[in-house]
């Protein structure tokens, strides 16, 4: 549920997209969808259910890698957001991570953004 956004005047190339300290998660895919309405949040699965992805304003049909991706400079009233998407695979019992790095260029400075919502997956019932 992150958005990415440019308050710069220059675009921002998206060079890589991790997952920090991660441990049993395994990062598939990152994708930006543009939306002027809602994020598409988590979901179980991937693509997203079609509750997530088919809300109104949310262009999934048009989704691009993230990596490779320009974000263009946007004034703070953009009407479109561009909402990060990341299709996280559980390899392990126990799971975590935290948070995602994006790591990024503008011109020939390079920059990385961390978000620091961590994430932990049990994926086995505890007993009582």
């Amino acid at each position: 549920m992150d958005e990415l956004h440019n308050y710069g005047s220059k675009a921002v190339v998206i060079d890589e997209v991790t997952l920090r300290k991660a441990g049993g998660l395994r990062l598939v895919e990152a994708v930006i969808v543009s939306t002027s309405t809602a994020f598409i949040g988590v979901s179980r699965g991937y693509p997203p259910v079609p509750e997530a992805r088919n809300q109104p304003g949310i262009d999934w049909a048009h989704r691009r890698r993230a990596v490779g991706a320009t974000v263009s400079p946007q004034p703070d009233n953009a009407k479109v957001a561009n909402n990060l998407v990341l299709h996280i695979q559980v390899t392990a019992a126990k799971a975590h991570a935290s948070g995602v790095l994006v790591h990024y260029h503008v011109g020939d400075s390079t920059y990385v953004w961390h978000n620091v919502m961590g994430l932990t997956v049990e994926t086995k019932k505890k007993k009582c």
